[in-house]
């Protein structure tokens, strides 16, 4: 157990966050080795050193840039060219020399084209982009291996000849193509092709197994494809400024000859590279260090260990702050006011609900007044944490049964919030006498258009019933479930209205357009939308009961509160409570009604539907 002084922390409860005084923690590090002790010791200083959020949250951001600026930045690079003599053969010793070389260009010629190994090759290196081609004998085959922080893409022109890949690597001005070619010995170097790469773009590197020996470039002697390369080299200017990299190293083990050969541009002309011994195969890699830089991160970092007791033990100690922050903010008890409140993405739904002992002519100025309050809030709640209202999207909606409701003008900090008659809200079209006709007439129009659809195909393809279901599913389906929350407390005609509908959907489907209702409603896979409703709510419920009891805590306090009424009603002796609560001393005639008529309420029709 450590004990460490604390001499300032973040204040949540100031408008700017200042020191306060010092105070003592006790935390329990026991489990802490020294390391993360000292480790767990700078992560506080950084915490409490910071005098606000805002200053903390800039330092990261400064430290990830940076970051990202020495990843960005430009780096010699290296390539490796090895002649592997069958990649499925020397698969695992090819992973080993790679790994250790740590090379973001891998060429490999001669793999055989075996195309389990370049599955497996890729697996191993996915960070690499891997480009391959086949051979045109059982030696041939060539691959391509780029890091994946380096900009590489095929060059579509030269696609799809065989034992030849060609590249453009790097990006503005240090894009430079990278070609492969394994030529077999009873076939000729296809020098046509590297003039067309030339002419394409000059800065081109040539790699490979050209099987060509000569002595300018090889301690063997000359074979007609080394006498062909070397006329090909000294033919013209733009030919004699490409330089052979690796000049008299022997890269075969069973010979002298240097066969394998890279072939560069002179600006790129570098001394540093070497021949590395052999993996086990005929042919020893070669490592060429090119004079140029690229913007690479190929270099590897190495992943540092997770703490996992350090960061519980931070997390922990963190925690109070932001339990603090969050009942300490003047916006929480602002919002306490508010009945319910939803999030959704960056739109925020308020619900106010008044009292149902209001008077009509008062409700609707004391509603509007309550709005302005919080408004006000949020406003604040906003400037301090540089989330601004946009005022041209925020409107306000009165839902009620008045023939012609007084609406008032809102107005806060001089913007006009508009008054809607309806809004979408989470896809559901609200109106102010919450018919929901409008939400139900777009989803008849949107079933409707997909219907006409679902006719054209019948009326065109051989649609399976299968296939009759799935675009079901997939189309109209969707839109149904929208009408699964608000079906309970439709009128009946509107309920018989979406039946109608969704047994015409299910005759179209069917293609048996002259059923009747009883016919269809018979069929095995016909669902009701009753049905489905049941068993939309039977899943909602059991899910509330899970995750959110405060509904059926609302549906209590709705119950008690016409209890509460009846008793007030009722019993002579709260005449006197009764008075306080009304001003006139009785109740108005809609909440008697409501008392003796004993209708269902809203809550009654969804928690209840069967």
């Amino acid at each position: 157990m450590l004990y460490y002084q604390i001499p300032h922390q973040m204040n949540p409860s100031a408008m700017t966050f200042k020191p306060n005084q010092k105070k003592f923690y006790s935390i329990n590090t026991d489990q802490l080795t020294k390391a993360e002790e000292n480790i767990f010791q700078e992560l506080l200083c950084e915490w409490i050193d910071t005098p606000t959020l805002d200053l903390l949250f800039e330092k990261w951001t400064n430290h990830r840039d940076k970051n990202f600026s020495l990843m960005n930045i430009k780096q010699n690079i290296s390539l490796l060219l090895l002649n592997v003599s069958s990649l499925n053969k020397y698969l695992v010793d090819v992973f080993k020399l790679i790994d250790a070389i740590s090379s973001p260009i891998v060429i490999l010629n001669g793999t055989h084209h075996d195309d389990n190994s370049v599955k497996q090759f890729r697996s191993h290196f996915f960070n690499f982009n891997v480009f391959t081609m086949k051979g045109t004998n059982m030696f041939g085959g060539v691959l391509i291996a780029v890091h994946k922080s380096i900009r590489s893409q095929r060059v579509d022109e030269f696609d799809n000849l065989c034992n030849l890949i060609v590249l453009e690597v790097g990006s503005d001005l240090d894009m430079f193509q990278l070609a492969t070619c394994y030529s077999p010995p009873t076939e000729p170097i296809p020098l046509d092709i590297f003039d067309r790469l030339l002419q394409r773009n000059p800065n081109s590197i040539f790699t490979g197994d050209f099987n060509a020996k000569h002595n300018s470039c090889s301690r063997s002697a000359d074979n007609q494809t080394g006498r062909a390369l070397f006329r090909w080299l000294s033919s013209s200017p733009i030919h004699s400024s490409l330089e052979i990299i690796n000049k008299y190293i022997s890269t075969s083990t069973r010979s002298n000859a240097t066969i394998d050969l890279i072939v560069a541009p002179s600006h790129m002309l570098s001394t540093s590279f070497s021949v590395l011994p052999s993996i086990g195969n005929d042919h020893h890699p070669v490592l060429w260090h090119p004079s140029f830089k690229i913007s690479s991160t190929h270099h590897r970092f190495p992943i540092k260990c997770t703490r996992w007791n350090l960061l519980e033990i931070f997390l922990t100690f963190t925690a109070t702050y932001w339990q603090w922050l969050a009942a300490s903010m003047s916006y929480s008890a602002a919002l306490s006011t508010i009945h319910w409140k939803h999030l959704f993405a960056d739109d925020l739904a308020i619900l106010f609900s008044p009292s149902p002992s209001m008077s009509s002519s008062n409700m609707i100025n004391a509603l509007a007044n309550q709005i302005k309050h919080v408004l006000l809030h949020l406003i604040n709640y906003s400037i301090k944490w540089k989330q601004p209202v946009n005022f041209s999207k925020t409107c306000w909606i009165l839902f009620n049964r008045q023939v012609v409701p007084r609406i008032s003008n809102t107005i806060c900090n001089g913007h006009n919030i508009e008054h809607v008659k309806k809004f979408k809200y989470l896809g559901t079209i609200l109106a102010a006498k919450l018919s929901f006709t409008a939400h139900i007439d777009s989803i008849k129009a949107k079933i409707r258009t997909n219907m006409n659809i679902f006719k054209r195909l019948n009326s065109c393809r051989m649609m399976t019933e299968q296939v009759n279901y799935r675009l079901y599913n997939a189309f109209i389906r969707p839109y149904l479930q929208s009408i699964l929350n608000i079906y309970p407390i439709l009128t009946p005609s509107k309920q018989n209205q979406l039946e109608g509908l969704n047994r015409k959907v299910f005759r179209v489907m069917q293609q048996w357009c002259g059923a009747t209702n009883i016919e269809i409603e018979n069929r095995p896979k016909y669902q009701s939308i009753s049905k489905l409703t049941l068993k939309h709510w039977d899943k909602l419920i059991h899910t509330i009961l899970v995750t959110n009891l405060s509904i059926l805590v609302d549906f209590l306090q709705h119950k008690l509160s016409i209890l509460y009424f009846r008793e007030y009603l009722s019993n002579p002796t709260l005449a006197t409570e009764r008075r306080k609560m009304f001003r006139a001393g009785r109740f108005r005639k809609n909440i008697r009604n409501m008392l003796s008529e004993d209708r269902p309420s809203l809550f009654d029709f969804i928690l209840c539907y069967h």
